[in-house]
């Protein structure tokens, strides 16, 4: 094949690639260090649909810091409470110490003092009503307890006392939570009017004789549960 054939030949490829648009930094063609096609987005200025642009950078609509999902950057707040965003929602990831988002509406946060409301007491639900005698507990400091004698006995006059908000029933000092029950012609510490719990033990609704320094489904206080892939250690989730 002769020079000028060649030459030809080399100059039609040439031609052919400068056509195909190709070049040795062709990845930087359409701006993705990748070299694949960027995707169209939600945002502004080349953002994906999790990402959107906010104070001159793009961020993920799932982050708090900049709102959840809409196109606004305000920031996603929740009184009482740590935000996270769940399906582009604002909603409570958690509660300080002492609330609780105890009706589900993420718009006013952790609305409830659970150190004092005595039908949310230290944890949502935790109802101090239905706890000791028919009268019900009293809320003071997240823990449901006696205020006075009457929520310690079951009929009659009988010999319970209430001292620290704990009943104690003939002398027998009851665990947090019990009441005094007539048994036998004797009062005694009863849970939910079944058995006695155990000495360093709770009196839970429901729940009955637990450890709230290490039940991971009543963590420091009756039906305070741990989030998924906690464990609840000295009264604390973590």
């Amino acid at each position: 094949m002769g020079v000028p054939v060649r030459a030809a030949i080399a100059a039609l490829l040439l031609g052919l690639g400068a056509a195909a648009g190709c070049t040795n930094d062709y990845g930087q063609f359409d701006g993705n260090p990748n070299g694949t096609a960027g995707a169209g987005g939600a945002g502004v200025g080349g953002s994906t649909q999790q990402t959107k642009m906010c104070e001159g950078k793009e961020v993920s609509t799932n982050d708090p810091a900049f709102g959840c999902a809409s196109p606004s950057c305000a920031p996603c707040l929740i009184e009482n409470g740590t935000p996270a965003c769940v399906q582009g929602v604002c909603t409570a990831e958690s509660c300080n110490d002492g609330f609780g988002d105890c009706n589900n509406d993420p718009s006013d946060g952790c609305e409830t003092n659970t150190q004092s409301d005595a039908a949310n007491c230290g944890a949502c639900n935790n109802d101090c009503s239905q706890q000791g005698n028919s009268t019900g507990f009293e809320c003071a400091q997240g823990a449901c307890g006696c205020g006075q004698r009457s929520h310690c006995r079951s009929g009659g006059t009988g010999t319970a006392q209430c001292s620290n908000r704990v009943c104690s029933c003939q002398g027998d000092r009851c665990v947090p939570g019990e009441a005094c029950l007539r048994v036998a012609g004797r009062q005694r510490c009863r849970c939910n009017g079944g058995d006695a719990c155990e000495a360093g033990e709770t009196c839970c609704p429901t729940a009955g004789c637990v450890s709230l320094q290490s039940d991971s489904g009543h963590c420091g206080g009756c039906g305070r549960v741990c989030p998924t892939g906690q464990q609840c250690t000295a009264g604390a989730c973590g």
